[in-house]
């Protein structure tokens, strides 16, 4: 689920993400969650979960006619990368599947509104573990907390990838704020939220061909990115179409998780 409060002219906007280590059949309780809330003139909230896909009507009303389709591409993709990372942090806190685990991941941004100017206030982009805090984002000095020794691993590794720290730092405090304009902005939310390690570059780092037509009537779009030597980040290539059943990701080294 999401929660949003509204004080005032102080508004915040969270997006969380639940993953559980298993199913447990159990009536409204999920192996992975989803959801928004948004309130610019009351309470709006939706949900997805693994099992039953749900939408509510306003949701449909408001968004673009493919957001329903591109949305479940990548929370597919979001799906797999939560799986991978419970049993990632299953193995390094020496637990096993016998037991329940969660990983939760909650991102947002707090702004004020005044005489119909946004000021934004604060990022906050943090994770959790069983219930407990595991690592969060340093907006200000654009750095990863670790409050537990088991996040340390975790937290090198991310602040060793500079551009995902600008880009999280520059999602928190521009794209956020966006989305809470012109009633309900949210036309795709789901593209625009990025996942560490499995975000998008920025569109200015990418040199295009543009769509160019080949001999067969088909087209082609080839897209490149310049990467230094000493990068140490890893790269996918992940690609989504309409005639595809679900994104192709392509690695370019090994895939960086938790």
């Amino acid at each position: 689920m999401y929660i949003f409060y509204c004080l005032g002219f102080a508004h915040s906007l969270y997006y969380i993400y639940s993953a559980l280590n298993k199913d447990v059949s159990l009536p409204g309780i999920y192996e992975f969650t989803t959801g928004l809330s948004h309130h610019p003139n009351g309470a709006k909230n939706t949900y997805h979960n693994t099992k039953d896909n749900k939408v509510q009507s306003w949701m449909m009303e408001k968004m673009q006619e493919d957001y329903w389709d591109k949305g479940t591409l990548s929370r597919k993709s979001k799906e797999q990368w939560f799986k991978v990372n419970v049993d990632i942090l299953m193995k390094r806190m020496n637990h096993n599947n016998t037991d329940l685990h969660v990983l939760q991941w909650r991102h947002g941004c707090e702004i004020e509104e005044s005489n119909g100017q946004v000021k934004f206030l604060r990022g906050i982009d943090e994770y959790s573990y069983d219930g407990s805090e595991f690592l969060s984002f340093d907006d200000e000095n654009m750095r990863w907390i670790a409050p537990v020794q088991a996040a340390q691993i975790t937290k090198r590794k991310w602040d060793d990838v500079a551009i995902l720290n600008q880009y999280t730092k520059g999602y928190l405090e521009k794209e956020c704020e966006k989305e809470f304009g012109g009633g309900m902005p949210f036309t795709d939310w789901f593209d625009k939220l990025k996942r560490k390690f499995t975000t998008s570059l920025p569109e200015h780092m990418l040199t295009s061909s543009g769509i160019r037509p080949n001999d067969d009537g088909t087209y082609q779009l080839r897209k490149s990115v310049e990467i230094h030597e000493d990068d140490k980040a890893k790269y996918d290539c992940y690609v989504s179409h309409s005639s595809l059943p679900e994104p192709v990701i392509k690695p370019w080294g090994n895939y960086n998780y938790v």
